[in-house]
Protein backbone atom coordinates (compact mmCIF):
# COMPACT_ATOMS: atom_id res chain seq x y z
CA UNK A 1 0.00 0.00 0.00
CA UNK A 2 1.44 3.22 -0.95
CA UNK A 3 2.59 5.58 1.79
CA UNK A 4 -0.44 8.28 1.95
CA UNK A 5 2.32 11.03 1.45
CA UNK A 6 3.74 9.83 -1.56
CA UNK A 7 -0.04 9.06 -2.77
CA UNK A 8 -0.79 12.99 -2.11
CA UNK A 9 2.02 14.07 -3.27
CA UNK A 10 1.44 11.96 -6.99
CA UNK A 11 -1.96 13.33 -6.78
CA UNK A 12 -1.29 16.91 -7.20
CA UNK A 13 0.70 15.82 -10.66
CA UNK A 14 -1.27 16.79 -13.62
CA UNK A 15 -3.30 14.60 -14.83
CA UNK A 16 -1.64 14.79 -18.42
CA UNK A 17 0.79 11.95 -20.43
CA UNK A 18 3.88 14.72 -19.43
CA UNK A 19 4.70 17.35 -16.92
CA UNK A 20 7.57 19.52 -16.83
CA UNK A 21 9.78 20.37 -13.45
CA UNK A 22 7.75 22.99 -12.54
CA UNK A 23 5.12 20.65 -12.16
CA UNK A 24 6.90 17.82 -10.34
CA UNK A 25 8.42 20.88 -7.83
CA UNK A 26 4.95 22.09 -6.97
CA UNK A 27 3.34 18.72 -6.26
CA UNK A 28 6.72 18.38 -3.91
CA UNK A 29 5.52 21.77 -2.57
CA UNK A 30 9.38 23.01 -3.36
CA UNK A 31 9.23 27.10 -4.32
CA UNK A 32 12.15 26.34 -7.12
CA UNK A 33 13.06 23.41 -9.79
CA UNK A 34 16.16 22.96 -8.09
CA UNK A 35 16.02 19.90 -6.49
CA UNK A 36 13.93 18.67 -9.25
CA UNK A 37 16.66 19.85 -12.47
CA UNK A 38 19.35 18.18 -10.42
CA UNK A 39 17.60 14.83 -10.49
CA UNK A 40 17.51 15.03 -13.78
CA UNK A 41 20.71 15.87 -14.67
CA UNK A 42 22.23 13.56 -12.93
CA UNK A 43 20.35 10.91 -14.30
CA UNK A 44 17.98 10.03 -11.54
CA UNK A 45 15.07 11.09 -13.71
CA UNK A 46 14.85 10.24 -17.34
CA UNK A 47 13.45 13.57 -19.18
CA UNK A 48 13.83 15.23 -22.73
CA UNK A 49 14.79 18.65 -23.49
CA UNK A 50 12.41 20.71 -25.54
CA UNK A 51 13.51 24.05 -26.04
CA UNK A 52 14.52 25.54 -22.64
CA UNK A 53 12.03 22.82 -21.06
CA UNK A 54 12.56 19.41 -19.88
CA UNK A 55 9.41 17.17 -20.23
CA UNK A 56 8.90 13.88 -18.18
CA UNK A 57 6.87 10.91 -18.75
CA UNK A 58 4.08 11.39 -15.53
CA UNK A 59 4.97 7.84 -14.81
CA UNK A 60 8.71 8.76 -14.64
CA UNK A 61 7.75 11.10 -12.34
CA UNK A 62 5.89 8.95 -10.21
CA UNK A 63 8.46 6.33 -10.64
CA UNK A 64 10.48 9.52 -8.99
CA UNK A 65 8.41 10.66 -6.66
CA UNK A 66 7.90 7.21 -4.82
CA UNK A 67 11.65 6.27 -5.28
CA UNK A 68 12.37 9.11 -2.59
CA UNK A 69 10.42 7.67 -0.02
CA UNK A 70 13.38 5.32 0.33
CA UNK A 71 15.64 8.10 0.70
Amino acid sequence: MDNPTIALIVSRLPRKPLVNAREIADALGLATTSYVVSAIEEGSIRAAKIGPQYRIAREEAERWIRELEAK
